[in-house]
């Protein structure tokens, strides 16, 4: 086989591999609602800084995972995932980062 084509195929591979890592980062952004800070919960609601992705399913919870950690140390924050299992969306009496708890 040729070295050109060699290179040709190298470089096919690493394209289609960037666009897939780009649509999986892009669907993160795109399929996730956002909230800039953590909910701490107790009367009244805490807040501390932050973000909070909210996901329609868990199991886009679990597929994110990845990237809220990215996001998280690109950040220098906390970045909390949300999906349905978490509890309601705009619960203020969520208690998951709750110190007390």
């Amino acid at each position: 086989m040729p070295m050109s084509k060699r290179k040709n195929e190298s470089f096919v591979i690493a394209v289609v591999i960037l666009l897939l890592i780009g649509i999986y980062i892009g669907g993160y952004f795109v399929l996730g609602e956002t909230e800039d800070s953590i909910r701490l919960g107790g009367k009244p609601t805490r807040f501390a800084p932050g973000v909070t992705r909210f996901f329609k399913y868990d199991v886009l919870v679990t597929v994110f995972e990845p990237v809220g950690w990215l996001e998280a140390n690109a950040r220098w924050s906390p970045v909390v995932i949300k999906g349905p299992a978490s509890g309601s969306l705009c619960d203020p009496t969520d208690t998951l980062l709750d110190p007390k708890k």
